[in-house]
């Protein structure tokens, strides 16, 4: 991590920093101290797919969210959320229902609509990953999610803020016991697309067994009002496009071309 950014945003932010600071795909987290109370800086990387999250944080204002503190163009501080633990450490049942409980509070937000990305705009990973890759072992799957990807985005009925990335490793334990999303990209569409990232999550075995799947839209379909057809075929195409997304990191893209498979046969 660059440490003269640090520095930067140690004073302009009235940061003094633990020991603690870990590298992700999209960012530098260094968690720090202000006020004497603990929180995370997070610094974004040239290409990161988190530079809306600021906006999405703005519109959730803490309900069911982490907090935002301060936020520029490259950076946002929040509040800390408790010990780090996360939804994949429940049972697959209870984490069902704590993430829908997520879900319908994010959703009943009611604040103007930021400027996000439409999903439409996802399509280039398809269509950047099967130009170069023609002969790829999995055409006919990625082709099929792309095609009903443009579908899905063309007959979307009422849209709202989306958090884009809604799964077991990104709803946190707070040190008071509820739970809080954190980490959005931050699109604007329909409420049906939201849960393509938990089916998918965690990386294990039994999340592309068809019991499970159908345990969790089971448990989905009671607690959301929700076009539950749509779900499903949301999850495959989005499954089959994080497979793409997940590039050299050859477990994760194997475990979501399962994942899409297995969707993909109930759709």
């Amino acid at each position: 991590m660059n440490s003269s950014l640090m520095q930067y945003y140690a004073k302009k932010w009235r940061l003094s920093y633990a020991n603690m600071q870990i590298e992700t795909h999209s960012s530098f987290l260094h968690w720090c101290v202000r006020d004497g109370a603990s929180h995370v800086l997070k610094i974004y990387k040239i290409h990161s797919d988190e530079l809306m999250s600021a906006e999405v944080l703005l519109h959730y204002n803490g309900q069911a969210a982490v907090q935002l503190v301060a936020y520029c163009e490259k950076a946002i501080l929040i509040k800390q959320v408790g010990g780090g633990v996360n939804l994949s450490k429940r049972d697959d049942k209870k984490s069902t229902i704590i993430y829908c409980d997520i879900v319908e509070k994010l959703f009943n937000v009611s604040t103007r609509l930021p400027k996000l990305k439409k999903l439409i705009e996802l399509i280039n990973g398809f269509d950047q990953y099967l130009q170069k890759n023609p002969n790829c072992n999995e055409k006919k799957l990625f082709i099929e999610a792309r095609d009903l990807y443009i579908i899905l985005c063309e007959t979307q009925q009422s849209q709202l803020v989306l958090h884009g990335d809604l799964h077991h490793y990104n709803i946190l334990q707070n040190n008071d016991k509820t739970w809080l999303a954190i980490d959005p990209k931050g699109y604007i569409g329909e409420r049906e697309y939201e849960i393509g990232a938990f089916l998918r999550n965690p990386i294990d075995d039994k999340v592309h067994q068809l019991k499970t799947i159908h345990s969790r839209l089971a448990i989905i379909e009671q607690r959301l009002n929700l076009n539950m057809a749509r779900v499903r075929k949301w999850a495959f195409c989005q499954a089959a496009l994080a497979s793409i997304w997940a590039g050299d990191d050859l477990n994760q893209a194997t475990h979501f071309v399962k994942v899409a498979k297995a969707l993909k046969s109930i759709c």
